[in-house]
């Protein structure tokens, strides 16, 4: 081959690869700038999100577990017509669809929603730095602007992220240390065998199992070692300002036995008093639903659940079989509520 056609031969080879290198240096560009643009809009996305969430009057708390460990099918907990999933699984949504079984589930009491909504919205407007590329969930959060739902994300402790789904997808989002975990601690813990505090309630004894009610657990004090459970709703709940006094008290009374007999008891109980605010609430409640069986709950655990007999406000009277003991510990807890949930 002669020189000349060698040095043609070169030229058509050097110029087909500066041909192909400035084509792939194009497609280069090309996805830097979808991947910019992307980000940019996700961003732009989450700070308008991280605006509703700071709107927002209701808040869910959910207890996970970790996937991949059920075998059940989890139905679609966006399905607004799937009330078993949504109420049993917690939809993971980013990077890929999955979801994760709901251990336990409380409704932020109203005292509690402003300080976390803060958090809620913080993470989303200023997230953290280091994002691992994991997702082990340990808590759920859905909030709301009444029956809406605004935003919804599990979040992983081990590998700091929470995930954020939008119209072009789901993605992890590193989570700040802001004391937002802390807060989700303290309201619903991850271990099972810790006693959730959530001061005195009073909730409805209901049938139909809803998004709305819960199972507690109500454990006899003639047989210690059972425990039965009943379905609930809450309906009243009061806060540190709501309490005036409460304090345990022994009354007289005359009981018959079986054989006719009158012996003389001294019954123990626990006498509340309301400030008037309160005492107008639990009036109004009473008035209500009288003739229903009321489960009156402390630290999530039920205390006792009569029918409702009587109509009273600012004052009343807990009764049941309490030791001494058992009397004032009760008693305590709902005097520490002046401190405590103020």
């Amino acid at each position: 081959m002669r020189p000349f056609q060698i040095l043609c031969l070169l030229w058509g080879v050097f110029y087909s690869q500066a041909d192909a290198g400035e084509a792939r240096e194009i497609i280069d560009k090309a996805d830097s700038a979808l991947v910019e643009g992307t980000d940019q809009l996700f961003d732009a996305y989450r700070l308008q999100v991280a605006t509703a969430v700071a709107k927002a009057d209701r808040v869910e708390l959910f207890r996970l577990k970790a996937r991949g460990t059920e075998t059940k099918a989890p139905g679609n907990p966006d399905d607004p017509f799937d009330d078993d999933a949504k109420n049993q699984w917690f939809k993971i949504a980013a990077p890929e669809a999955s979801s994760a079984r709901i251990q336990a589930k409380l409704e932020v009491p109203q005292e509690k929603l402003g300080p976390l909504i803060e958090k809620i919205a913080d993470i989303l407007e200023h997230p953290g730095d280091a994002l691992a590329g994991c997702h082990d969930p340990a808590h759920g959060l859905r909030v709301y602007s009444g029956t809406e739902l605004l935003f919804e994300t599990s979040l992983c402790y081990s590998c700091r992220n929470f995930c954020l789904d939008s119209p072009i997808g789901g993605r992890w989002v590193p989570l700040p240390e802001n004391g937002l975990k802390e807060m989700l601690m303290a309201l619903l813990p991850l271990s099972e065998k810790t006693v959730l505090k959530t001061g005195l309630e009073f909730r409805l004894v209901v049938e139909e199992v809803s998004a709305e009610t819960e199972m507690l657990p109500l454990k006899s004090k003639l047989k210690p070692e059972s425990e039965e459970k009943l379905l609930t709703q809450r309906a009243l709940e009061f806060s540190g300002g709501d309490i005036v006094s409460a304090k345990s008290i022994k009354t007289r009374a005359t009981v018959v036995d079986e054989k006719g007999n009158e012996i003389k008891s001294t019954p123990i109980s626990i006498s509340v008093q309301l400030s008037k605010e309160a005492g107008t609430r639990m009036k109004g409640l009473c008035e209500q639903h009288q003739g229903k069986r009321i489960a009156v709950v402390i630290d999530h655990e039920i205390l006792m659940a009569p029918t409702m007999q009587s109509v009273f406000g600012e004052t009343f009277m807990i009764s049941g079989r309490f030791t001494n003991e058992e009397a004032d510990d009760v008693a305590k807890k709902i005097s520490d509520l002046k401190s405590t949930l103020k």
